[in-house]
């Protein structure tokens, strides 16, 4: 084997050990596990309502827990995601839990047209300047986070959350 060769591949070894095989994390995909943190502040979360008027997480959920779902019309698996987020509304909503869709980057006329288009049932709210996604430390759409009625953090992936989880939140408030 010529010197170069050995070289070449000596490096490709160096970078993958270095930078293993994971690659970048995609929009979507990836689990994105819930820490203990402490609890969010919800009157200092604020989203854009449909009327285009700010209104915070406080004014929207109280002192319940609160289902919050990250989408963006362009998002399949967001789309996708709607009947099952449609379903836990029906089901837990009437139990406290309070879900609510936000959408992440987009003016409230796309908002209202995939609202429609897609039926969501849960109520809608807007994040067109990604602010609170970025304080959530949001790395992709979608992403589904359960808060508990304290405002803790419990669940948080791409995936929505699976009924335990659910019910562990409506019963404990």
């Amino acid at each position: 084997m010529n010197k170069h060769i050995r070289i070449a591949l000596l490096g490709l070894f160096a970078a993958f050990l270095l930078f293993g095989s994971s690659g970048c994390p995609q929009k979507g995909g990836d689990k994105q596990p819930a820490k203990p943190e402490p609890a969010l502040s919800a009157d200092k979360i604020l989203f854009y309502g449909m009327d285009g008027k700010k209104v915070s997480l406080k004014a929207l959920a109280g002192e319940q827990p609160v289902y919050l779902t990250f989408f963006a019309s362009w998002c399949n698996i967001c789309i996708k995601e709607v009947p099952t987020n449609n379903k836990i509304f029906e089901k837990y909503g009437k139990n406290g839990l309070k879900v609510i869709g936000v959408n992440v980057g987009e003016d409230s006329e796309i908002v209202k047209k995939f609202v429609a288009a897609y039926k969501v049932s849960y109520p809608v709210v807007g994040d067109p300047e990604e602010e609170v996604a970025k304080s959530m430390k949001m790395i992709g759409l979608p992403l589904n986070i359960v808060l508990d009625a304290k405002g803790r953090e419990i669940y948080r992936d791409a995936a929505p959350p699976a009924d335990d989880v659910l019910k562990s939140v409506t019963e404990a408030k």
